[in-house]
């Protein structure tokens, strides 16, 4: 009899500390896209029935110097609001704080895709990303930094005090872009989200509430945030390739996410709760 052992990988952990994954496609701008919003809204309609068009500031930088700039952005949610797209001149963004493992969240991601390709042709891809987030929550007297392998840890100075608040920055070249992994413990706004990803607009994951909960009883909350980017791309928006390069910048992800992890934390988050 042969057993088959799938090792977890992220977001297919019973307990998972998954907060949000995020995609992210970088194009030329697109100066007509406000005119291709009627028909992607008639196109996903039913599977994202909100909307929203807001505006953004985004700095410019140019020969004048540096300017604040309002940039257009329309919103397409679900009923939960837990899963969505963003669309703006020059990217789209794909997003979820529901999320049972990756093969259903690129299932999703790659319908979008196909979709954006058939109703704005001919774009130009210049970058990709692809994002996770996971916030951890300790219980009882455990500390964050019990999730996460020593050489990531801040604690040399325990000894003399509280140990309250601590950041650790990574950036690892690949073959292919790079990825950049922050920890971060103490000082989180109060969707326990990286500052960068506000104004935070998805309904929050079921951990967040775990760690209001911990944080409303004096425990530390931490995130692990890992970002993988493909930087100077020029590529054809093909939605296959797009989907194919997803896969493989997921697999890093995954690598890095069992590496930064102690078996404490595989046991604890393997454990249903």
């Amino acid at each position: 009899m042969v057993i088959a052992v799938r090792r977890a990988s992220l977001g297919q952990l019973p307990n998972a500390p998954l907060a949000l994954v995020l995609a992210q496609v970088v194009f030329s701008r697109h100066l007509s896209m406000r005119d291709r919003i009627p028909a992607i809204q008639d196109a996903v309609r039913r599977e994202y029935p909100t909307f929203a068009e807001t505006k953004i500031h985004a700095l410019e930088i140019g020969a004048a110097g540096i300017k604040t700039k309002q940039v257009d952005r329309w919103q397409f949610g679900d009923a939960t609001n837990q899963a969505g797209f963003l669309i703006l001149e020059d990217g789209l963004v794909f997003n979820a704080t529901a999320y049972r493992d990756y093969p259903a969240f690129a299932e999703r991601l790659s319908t979008i895709l196909g979709m954006f390709e058939a109703l704005v042709p001919d774009l130009h891809v210049e970058r990709l990303g692809l994002r996770y987030v996971d916030i951890i929550v300790p219980a009882g007297d455990e500390e964050p930094e019990e999730f996460i392998v020593s050489g990531l840890r801040a604690t040399e100075l325990s000894n003399i005090g509280r140990h309250a608040n601590s950041m650790h920055f990574s950036q690892i070249f690949l073959d292919e872009g790079y990825l950049n992994f922050r920890y971060k413990r103490g000082g989180l706004n109060e969707h326990y989200m990286p500052d960068d990803l506000q104004p935070f607009i998805l309904a929050p994951a079921a951990v967040t509430s775990r760690a209001k909960h911990a944080q409303s009883q004096g425990r530390s909350i931490a995130f692990l945030d890992f970002d993988r980017i493909v930087p100077n791309l020029s590529l054809r928006f093909d939605s296959a390739e797009v989907r194919s390069r997803f896969d493989r910048m997921h697999k890093d992800l995954s690598d890095a996410f069992k590496k930064v992890q102690t078996p404490h934390a595989r046991k604890v988050w393997s454990t249903p709760p």
